[in-house]
């Protein structure tokens, strides 16, 4: 594994589990006001206070970029640019006008909802601690009295958001939410350390801040707390962040029983949030996006200050699950992920090389640990390369967060820990050990026993395919069940589900969509049952053969739609019955070069083409020295391709096209690839 050469430029602002205590309220002055918490006081950095919204507070001067040069960053500060080029404009948001929301910062940057006494608000404070605290020579705020004097509203108007059971609000002002005190803990406890690097802010709203987030602790770590040990467990993320804010909180409390508590809390964790199947939990079932771009990086955080062998386990398991959704595009531009079964959110790819500013970026501690992590990172020499032409360009290029996107802060705990990334054979080692990568036989079935969750993943030497079943709770939007993609290793992704829509979905459908008379049966719970060959004799799911033939016959709840599945060596017959009229739908990957035909039509289809419509037999796809023919009969159906606005990667070469077959009572097709 390649280290950083600027890893030790940074030279462990806090060395990896070895934190020191802060140092700096000497520096802070003797003469300090004291802030009243709820009350009508505020500090202004200036030994005095004044009435809370009676005084407005001097504005954070925009940044001249005349005044910075890309190269005076180090090439692991690179990622903090798009964080500074915005910093103006989250330091004059904090609310100065009024008496009630004094120190509110008015942004749509975090997850709250853009209204005052939501405490995901504050959570941005994190950056101006960063910028207020540093000192580099690109760093133009540095011990700034403006930013200082909003950074410390910002803090107090966070205070006074605390229960006196120590949780935050968020969507309600009476509320006890997880998130907000969970990732309060993580934003803040990382802004205290780097205000324990600078000049410092005022000595008792500092004390202050550090009290409440001892009184966040206690009520996080509580054993007996049903908000994040019971109802907090369908969402790991947010537990897994507020223990990483405790994790940050260990070396400042210097407190062994708070110590034994959050191990305590880390094994119930580590116990209750995962899936039998490998993923955590996210609104109690899988969500990729959370798992992979939020819950990953902070936990591997929080494993690097504190190992704790049993969550390294848990999360090669979590790894272990994600090599069967993510797939590998042959000629290198990343991974296609089956994002159709996220119940939360969309992920629809992962860059070959993601950049310093991903929000999963702290993912690059995993391959250390669990060396097929190594597959989804960029390679030691990418990242040097990408860093180097980065400092060859202007100020120019940097481009602020647009207001109301996720602006990701994980990354600001990345300076306390070493950074490494995968030499190119250690990253191409990782690819190919990827199941469907290195085996061209298998039928891997996952199942969630409590929620009744099935997942099903077929991997024969011409394809492999992706299935969601089970009678677990029936899916709304976003997710979707059924059949979910279909995939060649010459020719990468060819079938792909999205979630979030209804129409890019691999599904039977009835009715007219947007219309009550819509129906479609990848949004139910299917009950499947699965046989041997094309018997009727059941077979148990978990005891199939690696390259045994057998079907999957699933059927909605009200037996509306019933589809059969026959998987084989060569190829896929699929068996739709739906009473009265239908259409089957197929979301296709289709690139520019692809050659696509209609079968049995005197028309050619052409990519590009917003819709085309025939009657035909079949259709086929050519690409890289492959053929996929979908076949479904020989009486010509009613057959439409209709383009998407969709497209994967940076380079828009892959698009979604959707294929849909009219038809009535039951249709047959299948899908060969050779």
């Amino acid at each position: 594994m390649a280290e950083s050469n600027d890893a030790q430029k940074s030279q462990q602002l806090w060395p990896m589990q070895r934190f020191p205590r802060r140092a700096f309220l000497e520096r802070a002055g003797a003469t300090t006001a004291a802030l009243a918490i709820g009350g009508s006081l505020v500090f202004t950095g200036t030994g005095k206070a004044h009435a809370q919204g009676t005084q407005p507070l001097p504005p954070v001067p925009d940044i001249q970029p005349a005044t910075i040069s890309l190269t005076t960053f180090a090439p692991d500060e690179q990622r903090f640019a798009p964080h500074l080029a915005t910093l103006s404009y989250i330091a004059n948001s904090v609310d100065d006008q009024h008496a009630a929301t004094y120190g509110y910062i008015n942004t749509l940057y975090r997850g709250g909802s853009g209204v005052p006494g939501n405490t995901r608000q504050q959570e941005p404070a994190l950056v101006m601690a960063y910028f207020y605290s540093v000192k580099r020579p690109w760093n133009p705020y540095y011990g700034n009295t403006a930013l200082r004097q909003r950074l410390e509203a910002a803090f107090s108007y966070w205070l006074t958001l605390q229960h006196d059971d120590g949780s935050f609000p968020e969507y309600t002002p009476d509320e006890h939410s997880l998130a907000a005190t969970g990732f309060s803990l993580f934003h803040f406890s990382l802004a205290l350390r780097y205000l324990d690097q600078g000049p410092g802010i005022d000595a008792t709203l500092y004390d202050q801040v550090v009290n409440a987030l001892r009184r966040a602790t206690d009520w996080l770590l509580d054993p007996n707390n049903p908000i994040p040990w019971v109802n907090g467990l369908k969402f790991s993320n947010q537990i897994n962040g507020g223990l990483l804010g405790v994790t940050n909180l260990l070396p400042r409390f210097r407190d062994p029983a708070l110590e034994a508590r959050l191990l305590e809390r880390q094994r119930f964790f580590h116990a209750n949030a995962q899936s039998q199947a490998g993923f955590y939990f996210e609104a109690n079932e899988v969500d990729h996006p959370y798992s992979f771009q939020v819950l990953s990086p902070m936990l591997a955080l929080r494993y690097e200050a504190l190992p704790y062998a049993d969550e390294l386990q848990m999360h090669q398991q979590f790894f272990d699950w994600l090599q069967y959704n993510f797939l590998w595009e042959p000629d290198g531009a990343g991974f296609l992920i089956d994002e159709s079964i996220c119940d939360r959110y969309g992920f629809p790819y992962q860059l070959a090389s993601p950049g310093d500013t991903s929000k999963d970026d702290a993912n690059l501690l995993w391959p250390r640990y669990i060396p097929q992590a190594a597959a989804y990172r960029p390679t030691a020499q990418e990242r040097d390369a990408a860093r180097q032409a980065w400092a060859q360009g202007s100020w120019s290029n940097i481009k602020p967060y647009p207001q109301c996107q996720y602006m990701d802060m994980t990354n600001f705990n990345l300076p306390f820990f070493r950074e490494s990334e995968p030499d190119s054979r250690e990253k191409e080692a990782a690819i190919a050990s990827l199941a469907y990568m290195r085996q061209q036989r298998f039928t891997e079935y996952r199942v969630d026993t409590p929620r009744d969750f099935e997942f099903l993943f077929v991997r024969r030497p011409s394809y492999y395919m992706g299935m969601a079943l089970g009678k677990g709770t029936a899916p709304q939007l976003p997710k979707r069940n059924g059949l979910s993609f279909l995939w060649h290793p010459q020719m990468g992704s060819l079938i792909h589900s999205r979630n979030l829509v209804n129409d890019l979905v691999w599904s039977t459908a009835v009715g007219t969509p947007g219309t009550s008379t819509f129906q479609m049966d990848a949004a139910n719970f299917l009950n499947a049952t699965y046989f041997h060959g094309q018997s009727t004799h059941p077979v148990d799911p978990a005891h199939l053969g690696a390259g045994e033939a057998f079907t999957v016959h699933y059927t909605t709840p009200d037996q509306r739609f019933a589809r059969d599945v026959f998987f084989t060596d060569s190829h896929l017959e699929i068996s739709t019955q739906v009473s009265g009229n239908f259409n089957e739908r197929l979301p296709l990957v289709l690139k520019p070069d692809d050659q696509i035909s209609w079968i049995g039509s005197i028309d050619h289809p052409t990519f590009g083409v917003q819709s085309q419509q025939t009657q035909a037999t079949g259709f086929s796809l050519a690409r890289n020295g492959h053929t996929m023919t979908i076949s479904w009969g020989d009486t010509p159906l009613a057959a439409s391709l209709t383009a998407s606005t969709y497209s994967f990667f940076a380079d828009k070469q892959r698009t979604l096209y959707l294929l849909t077959l009219s038809t009535q009572n039951q249709l047959n097709y299948t899908i060969t690839i050779e």
